[in-house]
Formats: structure tokens, sequence, C-alpha cells
């Protein structure tokens, strides 16, 4: 039954958003894999090879996972842009959780290439996993907090450009991008604490939903 209704899921969200649920993984996919071939094939195993995978990873695959769930979301604004989405009755979580699983699922296969590349290549997934988690879990909060499908990306999108262009000598440890491989010790403690921060959104998120589906 889960399985038909994931499919079911999935089958809408592809009607629903058009081209633009492929978008993510053109770039992901087939851009990302690309430039990082060009760049093996120019510096073979080399760290310019590394940074590229681990820059260009960073920059895009986590941002989309965010970005597919607002466009996923937008469909609960009617025709006249009246926000209608927080006032169905049936809770969004299972709906997000059900596509980031489905998103991760179909952005994995480049790290097959990659670990051939990369040195903890399993790590690297993992932190990509939670960066995107972050993201979903930003906008489902953002949606619910604000009150609007329409504003839930711009916190989200200033959260992500901070992330990647503040080169400060003391950046916050919140900030998801980091340009240096993960070891394991980074994974537990600044992801761990980024997980825990994606968790604690996604559950206000949660309460915040059902608080507008009682009140409506």
């Amino acid at each position: 039954m889960d399985h038909v209704r994931r499919k079911g899921i999935i089958k809408r969200t592809i009607k629903e958003q058009g081209i633009l649920f492929f978008v993510p993984f053109i770039i992901n996919d087939v851009m990302i894999p690309f430039i990082v071939w060009t760049t093996y094939k120019k510096f073979g195993t080399a760290d310019e090879t590394r940074r590229v995978i681990l820059s260009f990873t960073q920059y895009f695959m986590p941002f989309f996972a965010g970005w597919w769930i607002f466009l996923n979301m937008m469909k609960y604004i009617d025709g006249e842009g009246n926000e209608i989405f927080y006032i169905r009755q049936r809770s969004k979580i299972t709906e997000v959780l059900m596509l980031y699983g489905f998103y991760i699922a179909a952005n994995t296969w480049p790290y097959l290439i990659y670990r051939n590349i990369l040195q903890n290549s399993g790590l690297e997934w993992l932190r990509i996993c939670i960066e995107s988690f972050l993201f979903v879990s930003m906008v489902y909060f953002f949606a619910f907090l604000l009150k609007s499908m329409a504003f839930a990306m711009i916190p989200t999108v200033c959260y992500g450009f901070a992330s990647v262009f503040d080169r400060g000598m003391h950046r916050p440890v919140f900030y998801y991008y980091d340009e240096h491989a993960v070891s394991t010790t980074m994974l537990q403690q600044k992801y761990g604490l980024l997980l825990l921060i994606a968790c604690l959104m996604l559950f206000v998120g949660y309460v915040l939903n059902r608080r507008l589906e009682r009140y409506h």
C-alpha cells in the first residue's frame, strides 16, 4: 500500500511540475558528473578534481532538494494566488519525506563514480544527505512558520548563499557548506549538529502544520 502511495505521489509530482521536475537530475546527474569527468581528464585524481566534486555537489544538491519540495507544495496555491496548502485535511510531512527519499535515491548513482576519486565517498554521501535534509526541513518549517509558501524559499536561499559565499575567518558552525573533505569527526560534530537542527525544524514545522489544520 505504501509502495502504491509512493508511486502515486511521484507520478503526481511529475505531472504537476512538468519539465521543472527533471532540472535537479539534469544538474546533479548529468552536468556535475560531466564537469567532474572533464576535470579528471585534465588533472587525474589531483586535488582539483576533488575540489570540483565537493564544491559543485554542495552548491546544487542541497538547494535542489529544498527547491523540489517548494515546487511540489506550490500546488496548494490556487489560481488567484491564495495560499490554501495549510487548510488541507492531511499533514504534508509524509509527502515531504517521501519526496526527499526519492530525491536522494535518484541522485546517489554519481557517488559510485566519485568513490574512485574521493577518499571517503561514503562519508561525503552522508554529508550530502544531511545537507539536503536540512534544506528540505527549512522549506517545510518556513512554509508554516510564515504561513506562506511563496516566502518559504527566501530565508532558505539566504542561508544557502551565506553558507557558500561567507569566507570569513569565523564562520558560524551552522553553515552547511564546507570546502574541506569530510572526516568522521566532522560528520559527528558539525553535521551531527546540522542534522539535529534539521530534525527540530521538521518537528516544529509538523506541529505548526497540525495546528493550522485544527484551526481550520
